[in-house]
């Protein structure tokens, strides 16, 4: 399709954002962007399983 896969973004919204973010700092060295909407920061679901 003649994408560029050297500038590569991606976006999300509600759970897909959660993905998109994920995405992006697994990918960073070839993502240029994120949109994220209405989703969470990266490790947001960490448990601290002791502390439950």
């Amino acid at each position: 399709m003649g994408a560029d896969p050297a500038r590569i973004s991606i976006s999300g919204l509600s759970s897909a954002a959660f993905m998109a973010v994920q995405y992006d700092v697994a990918f960073s060295a070839s993502t240029i962007g994120v949109g994220v909407v209405a989703g969470g920061p990266y490790n947001c679901v960490y448990v601290n399983v002791g502390g439950i």
